[in-house]
């Protein structure tokens, strides 16, 4: 099975990622256009698309955590129970 290739970098350095540890699985969220690219960060910061969830264009910035939580609640474990924002 082949893999989705790494993304190296972004278009635009200066914008801020908005990162989460979503019940251990640790993904990044970049806009582009009008809707929202998802990312699986690896333990070495590598990111690959993840191409397993998509976030429609009518969920805002503020509202990242509380939709991935919804999608991937059935992921929680007691280990890790919830979603929990990361430094940028």
């Amino acid at each position: 099975m082949a893999s989705t290739p790494a993304v190296g970098h972004r278009n635009k350095p200066h914008e801020i990622m908005p990162k989460f540890n979503v019940y251990g699985r640790v993904l990044a969220v970049e806009k582009s256009g009008p809707g929202w690219t998802l990312f699986d960060v690896g333990s070495d910061g590598k990111r690959r698309i993840a191409n397993d969830m998509v976030v429609p264009d009518f969920v805002g910035e503020n509202e990242l955590a509380q939709y991935l939580g919804d999608m991937l609640h059935e992921h929680a474990t007691p280990g890790h129970p919830q979603v929990v924002p990361l430094p940028e």
